[in-house]
């Protein structure tokens, strides 16, 4: 008997490993699922609504596609004035902040001094003399040398590649648009479908449906708050930005409405983002810890005051449990792990909670 135990954890650490490896390695085949599934059910109730209205749910669903293509294409256009003048200062921002780490290392000594500027040139002399001597020190009589020149950097190189990428991210927001598309206009056509597959009574067909119904509320209701509070953040940082003086403050109202999604790093990232383009424009350190504090304390009433609020507590994650798993799905997807790792556990909290087995897992995610 002990050894049936042993042999049926063996199988199933090895039947989880396999799935992990899967989902490490198949990532550019999920994430397009999984974000079409997310907008799907963020775009149901819409689809809903216009159904209503006896409409059929097919050219719902495409309306309502369209719609959310149209505003996204208009956000883009009315905001292009401002990204392009971000574009075009960045490389100054990103020069200032270099000569800034280079007088934070030469000390005190002001660059524009006199003694300053023989420093520079000599040790500048010194380093083309050392680069000169380097390759020939090696060289003895008799013995050939190598000399190894890099291939010039060509511009069209990076406009070819940039390019190809572009394209790349173009071709897979069109899959994405089409396969919620095609979820949106199905309805529950595939929950049908699951309930005749695994139910095989009448018991289990309603803990089936119970367990979907759950589901659906818990990722509509956690998507409808999502985008709630990043739009409060967004309209609010952009606020705070535009009172302090900083440039362009809607583009970054709307970046950090965006990493606000992302729980507990999203706030950091939003913080330490806001204080370095505040250092580079004010040129003032006072000035970036200033904005960093009013980005702190926006994205902290909002993690810690607002969202725990518009959250049911039979949706809620312990920290420990959802830390562990940002890191884990950080690390099978990146930055899209980490945006989608809350739904995800959200799913696998609901399934675990109304199997018996499995309700350890739903244990040990809740937060009572």
């Amino acid at each position: 008997m002990k050894v049936l135990r042993v042999e049926n954890v063996a199988t199933s650490i090895v039947a989880v490993l396999s799935v992990v490896v899967l989902l490490r390695y198949a990532q550019d085949f999920f994430t397009p699922i999984i974000l079409s599934i997310l907008i799907a059910y963020a775009a149901n109730p819409v689809v809903a609504a216009v159904q209503s209205l006896h409409i059929p749910r097919a050219v719902a669903a495409l309306l309502v596609v369209f719609g959310l293509v149209f505003a996204a294409g208009l956000g883009a256009y009315l905001l292009r004035g401002q990204v392009n003048v971000v574009l075009e200062t960045l490389p100054d921002g990103v020069a200032k902040v270099r000569r800034k780490i280079v007088e934070i290392r030469g000390g005190t000594v002001q660059p524009s001094s006199t003694v300053s500027s023989s420093i520079q040139e000599t040790a500048t002399e010194i380093e083309k003399a050392a680069q000169a001597v380097a390759p020939t020190t090696g060289n003895t009589k008799g013995v050939s040398k190598v000399q190894i020149v890099d291939a010039p950097l060509r511009a069209t190189d990076y406009i070819w590649s940039g390019s190809l990428g572009l394209l790349g991210l173009i071709g897979q927001a069109v899959l994405v648009l089409f396969l919620a598309f095609f979820l949106l206009a199905s309805g529950d056509l595939f929950k049908r479908k699951l309930v005749r597959i695994v139910g095989s009574n009448l018991g289990e067909k309603r803990l089936t449906v119970e367990t979907l119904n759950e589901i659906d509320t818990q990722i509509q209701h956690f998507l409808l708050v999502q985008i709630l509070t990043s739009g409060i953040v967004a309209v609010c940082t952009a606020a705070a930005l535009w009172v302090i003086g900083m440039k362009q403050p809607i583009i970054w109202g709307i970046a950090a409405g965006i990493f606000n999604s992302v729980p507990y790093f999203g706030a950091i990232i939003v913080s330490s983002g806001l204080a370095g383009l505040a250092f580079v424009q004010f040129d003032s350190v006072p000035m970036a810890l200033e904005v960093a504090v009013v980005a702190l304390v926006i994205t902290g009433l909002e993690g810690f005051v607002l969202t725990p609020t518009l959250m049911g507590r039979a949706a809620r994650i312990n920290g420990v449990a959802m830390f562990i798993s940002i890191l884990f799905w950080s690390w099978l997807w990146g930055v899209f792990g980490m945006i989608v790792a809350v739904p995800l556990m959200m799913v696998l909290k609901s399934v675990c909670g109304r199997i018996d087995r499995l309700e350890w897992v739903s244990e040990i995610l809740s937060d009572r």
